[in-house]
C-alpha cells in the first residue's frame, strides 16, 4: 500500500504496507509475500504490517480480515504517525486531509512504479501484475 498523494516523497515511501500473513508456527510473512495469492489455510490470521517496522494486531485470514488490515495500516499507522510529521514538514505541500485515492491499494501498480524516477531510470525492472515482473 503506498501512499501517492501531494507530497508523497522519499520518507512516505519508507512507510510502505502490506498485509502479512501469520505462519501456524507464529513466524510473520514478509513484504513480498502477496498473502492473497497463497493457499486457503496458509495462514492462521493476517496482521497489517509496514515495512518501517510497525504492526498491527492480528486479523482473521478471510478477505474482510484482509481489508481491514489494510485499513488499520492507513487508521492506525500512516493517518496518526507519518500524516502529521509531513504536514508539519510541507506545510500545504501535503494532503490535507487523506482519502482512498491517495493511497495504491495494490491497484495500478505499474503507473505507480513508473511515476518515480528510481523505477525507470537505469533499465528498472517494471511490474506487469503485482506478481509478473518483466525487464
Amino acid at each position: 500500500m503506498f501512499f501517492i498523494g501531494a507530497g508523497a516523497d522519499e520518507v512516505t515511501d519508507d512507510h510502505e504496507g502490506y498485509v502479512a500473513g501469520r505462519y501456524r508456527d507464529g513466524v510473520r510473512s514478509d513484504i513480498w509475500t502477496d498473502v492473497s495469492r497463497c493457499t486457503s489455510g496458509t495462514f492462521t490470521g493476517y496482521l497489517p504490517a509496514c515495512e518501517c517496522g510497525w504492526q498491527g494486531a492480528d486479523r482473521s485470514a478471510t478477505p474482510a480480515g484482509y481489508a481491514a488490515c489494510q485499513r488499520d495500516w492507513l487508521d492506525e499507522h500512516f493517518a496518526p504517525t507519518v500524516a502529521p510529521q509531513r504536514r508539519a514538514d510541507l506545510g500545504t505541500g501535503f494532503a490535507a486531509t487523506l482519502t482512498d485515492a491517495d493511497f495504491d491499494w495494490g491497484r495500478g501498480l505499474n503507473q505507480l512504479l513508473t511515476s518515480h524516477a528510481w523505477a525507470v531510470a537505469g533499465g528498472g525492472r517494471l511490474l506487469d501484475s503485482a506478481t509478473t515482473w518483466r525487464s
